[in-house]
């Protein structure tokens, strides 16, 4: 499947207002919690993710709708599984459909008032970052 290794980044300063973001979102609620997870990425490594994921090279990846697909799914097994350790604490949630965002210089809040945990990952030369968003009702 997908086995790209990642780790900490030795950095979690801000993202290049210059580069091309792709910015994965899935939404969570249920009673006592509600909030989002998100991924965002560069639009390169979005597309190395994809080829990696396709079994491709990056530069084969055809169209933006193969990435969008990868990166929504990508935020769709993440959120599942902190959804599973929502559920350990006794909070009972369900999942958005994810959403894919492309742009520059992007700010996303995924619910107004949450409270934001952002990590910084490193993947070769690619930083990215997974950010989640909780607010406690």
């Amino acid at each position: 499947m997908l086995s790209m290794k990642v780790q900490d980044s030795p950095s979690n300063g801000p993202i290049s207002p210059k580069e091309e973001r792709v910015v994965a979102t899935v939404g969570f609620g249920g009673a006592g919690l509600a909030g989002g997870l998100t991924i965002n990425v560069t639009n390169d490594f979005a597309k190395a993710i994809t080829g990696a994921l396709l079994a491709m090279e990056s530069d084969q990846v055809p169209d933006t709708a193969d990435v969008n697909d990868v990166m929504g799914e990508l935020a769709n097994v993440i959120g599942g599984n902190c959804l599973a350790a929502f559920s350990d604490q006794g909070y009972t949630c369900t999942l958005s459909l994810p959403c894919v965002t492309r742009g520059i210089a992007l700010h996303t809040e995924t619910v107004r008032g949450a409270k934001r945990e952002c990590v910084a990952f490193q993947h070769g030369q690619d930083r990215f970052y997974i950010g989640l968003d909780l607010k406690v009702a």
